[in-house]
């Protein structure tokens, strides 16, 4: 089974990132409007079912912060970076 990368793209201002998941993430991430850090931002290999779950428990867990942005591909996939860098970093 080929398998599918979540990724979590972090935009250049450090306001936002998109969670998602693709089989070509550096594709995927040219396709999606914006400037990114590609140093900040990750990108993890899972089998295809895996990917999915994380990637819609990273929605639940993040659906406080949801941005509301303009009807695109993947617009309902983005969200506010505060709480991504608080659960990284344990709240400092």
């Amino acid at each position: 089974m080929i398998g599918q990368y979540l990724y979590l793209l972090v935009a250049k201002d450090s306001l936002s990132f998109k969670i998602g998941v693709s089989k070509t993430p550096e594709t995927r991430m040219r396709t999606v409007a914006g400037d990114f850090d590609y140093a900040q931002s990750w990108q993890v290999l899972c089998d295809e079912g895996t990917a999915f779950r994380i990637e819609k428990t990273l929605h639940f867990l993040f659906r406080e912060h949801q941005l509301s942005l303009t009807r695109a591909d993947g617009y309902t996939e983005w969200f506010a970076v505060v709480p991504l860098v608080w659960t990284v970093t344990g709240g400092e």
